[in-house]
């Protein structure tokens, strides 16, 4: 579940840093076969951005991740990333893939990544050690958007 405030804020952050992307973590809970986002991270002085990549550096990710995770009583933790492709479309990159690839084996679940685009928001979830994310739709429920496991093909 991404409440349309997350969505929002994805998107004025990335319009902040237009021409170049932005991004940071996606941080929230696990709730069986879904994620529920409750907050987000970045992006920092710190980072590095380009108009075609984006590199978490700036420490204060980790900083936020920790705080909520404390704050939360050890229960919110990190679901996944987000960044902006500003001159493009919101479609996953092998950087992006490898990224998420990456995050899911190193938390041993799934993860969710995001990606606005110049004109829309793509959503994507990235099933545990897996090399393909899979692209899920937005179905909106009171105001939030719903992420829920995709159903694969065997």
């Amino acid at each position: 579940m991404i409440p349309k405030l997350i969505l929002n804020e994805i998107k004025i952050r990335s319009d902040r840093l237009h021409p170049k992307e932005a991004g940071g973590f996606l941080l929230g809970f696990f709730k069986d076969d879904a994620i529920e986002v409750s907050h987000l991270t970045g992006p920092f002085t710190g980072d590095l951005a380009t108009r075609t990549r984006f590199i978490r550096k700036d420490p204060r990710h980790k900083l936020v991740a920790v705080s909520e995770w404390l704050k939360s009583g050890r229960i919110c933790t990190l679901v996944g990333d987000w960044h902006s492709h500003p001159n493009g479309t919101p479609v996953p990159s092998s950087i992006d893939t490898n990224t998420w690839s990456k995050m899911s084996k190193k938390q041993n679940r799934s993860m969710v990544g995001i990606i606005q685009g110049q004109d829309d928001t793509g959503v994507y979830w990235h099933p545990v050690n897996s090399e393909q994310s899979v692209s899920t739709n937005l179905v909106y429920e009171d105001g939030t958007c719903i992420i829920r496991e995709p159903t694969l093909p065997p």
